[in-house]
């Protein structure tokens, strides 16, 4: 796979060799954090504090960031929502078949996974790693 459409309608290539940046994977649910406040709540506020972090590290700029929703229960509206009243600033798309999470073996939200600029994975977070994407991050890319 070379590329995946994102929300705007642009594309995402997977890999930017020229960036010489490694790409952050962000693999999301847009109703974790709301949906299972009551009944998973460390479940959901592990998806809060991932968003929280990705929000925060992506403004860096050491990284190309793509966020991929599962197409679990949801659909492109409501990505989009998750998108504005979160504020999310990444790049999403929407993971509607479920192969990224497959071909990248994803089970559970939030999972992040780090790519050098050669596609190279070079770091995985799973969930409930608070300090696991920061760490990723700091360390030699």
């Amino acid at each position: 796979m070379q590329s995946v459409p994102l929300l705007d309608g642009q594309s995402f290539p997977f890999q930017e060799p020229s960036a010489h940046r490694p790409t952050v994977f962000v693999f999301l649910s847009p109703w974790c954090e709301s949906y299972l406040a009551t009944s998973r709540p460390a479940v959901s506020g592990s998806c809060r504090r991932v968003r929280e972090q990705v929000s925060t590290l992506a403004g860096v700029g050491r990284a190309r960031w793509l966020g991929i929703a599962s197409g679990l229960w949801a659909k492109r509206e409501d990505l989009r929502k998750y998108r504005n009243d979160y504020k999310v600033a990444i790049p999403l798309t929407l993971d509607a078949s479920g192969r990224l999470f497959r071909e990248f073996r994803v089970n559970d939200v939030p999972t992040v996974i780090v790519a050098d600029s050669h596609g190279k994975i070079v770091q995985r977070v799973e969930p409930g790693d608070a300090q696991g994407l920061k760490k990723a991050l700091d360390g030699p890319m």
